[in-house]
């Protein structure tokens, strides 16, 4: 009787999901891309990805987005902490995981709603190491997925990717502060 009971729970959840209507893969319509500047404010950051062969990292911390008044593109600016965990290469840094991250990045907007960004690593051992990153910016605003894979088309004039990181996360906007020091239009991202 469990068999029986087990064969037709297994049929219901197959038939459940083969009958799943999913016709949009995108996060969001791509006709209707988010207004240039929806991405300013304060966002967690979350990410994860390799760091080389045989190396997995796990980012926590928080991102600012900062627009430009021009429309040109913007400002963006993340810090947090790194786990290291593996045996390759880019697992040696595994004794620097206290220290925080700061990442610095400019960004343009490619006009369908995603955002190409170069970014660099500010202070520590790898101070300067530049990449790329790809964004999705939410219709309202409300979330970003950063990724430094391209999405469906390269980004124009890519920073270098020297250090094989490869990486994707979601943020999610937890205020509308964009500004640092407020009012200033400047977006100061240092390593403490």
């Amino acid at each position: 009787m469990l068999l029986l009971v087990a064969a037709l729970l297994g049929v219901l959840l197959w038939a459940a999901t083969g009958n799943a209507d999913i016709t949009s893969t995108t996060p969001y319509n791509y006709d209707h891309p988010p207004v240039l500047g929806k991405e300013k404010g304060t966002y967690m950051a979350a990410a994860t990805g390799s760091f080389g062969p045989d190396c997995f990292f796990t980012f926590i911390g928080g991102a600012k987005y900062l627009p430009n008044p021009d429309g040109s593109g913007g400002t963006h600016c993340t810090k947090g902490n790194v786990e290291l965990s593996g045996s390759g290469p880019g697992c040696a840094l595994k004794p620097l995981e206290s220290l925080p991250i700061t990442i610095a990045a400019t960004y343009t907007y490619n006009g369908d709603g995603t955002l190409c960004e170069h970014g660099r690593i500010v202070g520590g051992p790898l101070d300067g190491t530049e990449f790329p990153f790809h964004t999705y910016v939410d219709t309202r605003g409300g979330w970003v997925f950063v990724t430094t894979q391209d999405i469906a088309y390269p980004c124009a004039d890519p920073s270098t990717n020297l250090t094989g990181l490869t990486d994707q996360g979601p943020g999610f906007r937890i205020g509308d502060f964009g500004d640092d020091p407020p009012g200033s239009g400047m977006l100061p991202c240092t390593n403490p």
